[in-house]
């Protein structure tokens, strides 16, 4: 499924559905999403801040690597949601001293995790002051 900017995406559980009007929506959750690609690459990443919960990150027409650097978890709240639409890859990035959870694989402190195929999603919720959680998604993403 191709997103374009300014579509609106609805989160049901275990799909993604896109749609240009809120008339369209079904949802469980009843929570609209705007996309936005990201053209920061893992050298120069694109540094996210606690405004940019609720925004799908893609890395549609990427040429390179898209690289991802989340808010610190202590600031932020709310989703912050992922979809890495391009075969070329993402990387998202935990700020130093902060850590990804995707169940029981844990990042290295300032690590990062990567989607293993194309079309992963991906739902990180910030828990306490120093760790982001894997809340829904695929499990193709792993931790470094």
């Amino acid at each position: 499924m191709a997103f374009t900017s300014g579509d609106s995406v609805w989160a049901t559980g275990a799909q993604t559905t896109s749609s240009k009007t809120a008339s369209q929506a079904r949802t469980s959750l009843g929570l609209p999403f705007t996309e936005t690609a990201r053209a920061g690459t893992v050298a120069v990443p694109t540094v996210l801040t606690a405004a940019d919960a609720g925004i799908v990150n893609t890395n549609t027409g990427a040429q390179a690597k898209v690289g991802i650097t989340l808010p610190s978890a202590a600031a932020a709240a709310g989703l912050f949601a992922f979809i890495n639409t391009a075969a070329i890859g993402m990387r998202i990035s935990a700020p130093a001293g902060q850590t990804i959870r995707i169940i029981d694989a844990v990042s290295a402190s300032g690590g990062y995790i990567e989607p293993t195929r194309q079309y992963a999603t991906l739902l990180l919720l910030p828990i306490g002051a120093t760790e982001w959680m894997y809340l829904a998604g695929d499990l193709s993403w792993l931790p470094v």
